[in-house]
């Protein structure tokens, strides 16, 4: 089966630059050592019937894979459609980490034999990008709010709520607050790694409260974020 055809099927409607980019990466993967391996249709469709039971993979399409059994994912539909996360062997975090497929291959093709680790990612997204993206940005992180409030699974709330959280502009961080009082700690830690990543000095109190009081791993990590912003927990 063709790509495009096998991409159709299952309802990914890809624009034709990044279908074609696509395309010439797999067959420059043929004559080419990739840390990331471009994984046959074939593959794919196996690989995919494996994860499809699992309902926080229900949305993602692994397309790479290397030694270490990291995937490199797109996502096939709802808000987050032709973003690309990572399936990393080492914890559930399919937090959306390039714009799209595009913007991926620039950074395989300028470091092939690289970890994706290394790569710039485009979430957080830095100042200044154009205005287009922002909006584009901000919309679809109103429609995962949405999905946020009424998603009941544990699972995918958290990685809704990390999409949030990577996906919010800077200028919109205080939106990001009432992260800190939800009710899975992952999900606060999450935030509180925003917050310090940014200086987000707006969050002081609520970050206090946390570090004296919080669960585990939001306690922690509003305490690093504070002493990171130069502040006393």
């Amino acid at each position: 089966m063709e790509l495009k055809e096998w991409l159709s099927s299952l309802g990914i409607q890809m624009p034709k630059p990044e279908l074609q980019a696509l395309e010439r990466h797999a067959e420059k993967q043929l004559g080419a050592e990739y840390d990331m391996r471009w994984m046959s249709v074939q593959e794919q469709g196996q690989l995919l019937e494996t994860i499809a039971s699992i309902p926080v993979y229900r949305d993602i399409l692994p397309l790479w894979e290397n030694s270490g059994g990291d995937y490199i994912a797109i996502y096939r539909r709802g808000p987050l459609a032709g973003k690309i996360c990572v399936m990393s062997h080492e914890e559930t975090d399919l937090t959306p980490r390039w714009r799209n497929v595009i913007s991926l291959l620039e950074r395989m093709d300028a470091d092939p034999e690289g970890e994706w680790r290394d790569w710039t990612f485009d979430y957080p997204a830095p100042e200044g990008i154009p205005g287009e993206q922002l909006e584009q940005d901000r919309k679809t992180v109103d429609q995962l709010w949405s999905l946020l409030k009424q998603e009941d699974e544990e699972d995918i709330r958290c990685q809704t709520a990390f999409a949030i959280v990577a996906l919010t502009p800077k200028a919109d961080l205080a939106e990001l607050l009432a992260l800190l009082e939800d009710e899975d700690m992952y999900v606060q830690e999450r935030a509180c790694e925003r917050f310090g990543e940014e200086q987000f000095t707006a969050a002081e109190q609520p970050l206090r409260e946390l570090a004296r009081s919080g669960m585990s791993n939001a306690k922690s990590a509003a305490a690093r974020a504070l002493a990171g912003m130069n502040m006393r927990p």
